[in-house]
């Protein structure tokens, strides 16, 4: 049996197939998460409601016990605050570049003045150009997070459960 090479590199192999796996069911799991609350027509002002058909509330359960039982639930943590930080720095930037934009050719400069960047771009907008985009960004940036209020309130139903589960045995 010692002479038998075909299956020395099989753990390396499956090895690399888990990390595979896992990287593809964590971006699965973040991708829902920051898609989550993304319908339009939502009033931030009202309190955040948890609604997940079975068969969604199933997947993700099965995801996220898969990737416990891999012990790599904390790195899909980590990978979801990291994008969800992305997503909102990419969302402000755009936002403010926009309503910068926006500022320049209303102000009678015309198309041909470059727009300018950064604080001066924003220093140059009117206030009632600068309150319309402090009110875009708050809109966004609520938006983002009550997603995720909803995704933390699911979390903790699904630990309890979980916790409950293993009291009864």
């Amino acid at each position: 049996l010692g002479k038998l090479r075909a299956l020395s590199k099989v753990g390396e192999q499956l090895d690399e197939y888990e990390k595979l796996v896992v990287r593809n069911i964590t971006d699965e799991l973040v991708d829902t998460f920051l898609s989550w609350g993304s319908e339009s027509g939502i009033d931030f002002r009202a309190p955040p409601r948890v609604s997940l058909t079975t068969d969604r509330r199933a997947k993700i359960r099965g995801v996220v016990q898969s990737l416990r039982l891999c012990r790599q639930l904390s790195v899909a943590g980590t990978t979801y605050q990291k994008k969800l930080c992305d997503l909102i720095t990419v969302t402000v930037k755009a936002i403010v570049t926009e309503c910068v934009a926006d500022a320049a050719k209303t102000s009678g400069n015309g198309m041909d003045a470059p727009v300018k960047a950064g604080i001066s771009g924003v220093a140059s907008m009117s206030l009632d150009q600068f309150l319309d985009c402090l009110k875009m960004l708050f809109e966004q940036i609520l938006g983002l997070m009550w997603g995720q209020q909803k995704i933390l309130k699911i979390a903790m139903m699904m630990a309890m459960i979980a916790v409950m589960k293993m009291m009864s045995r």
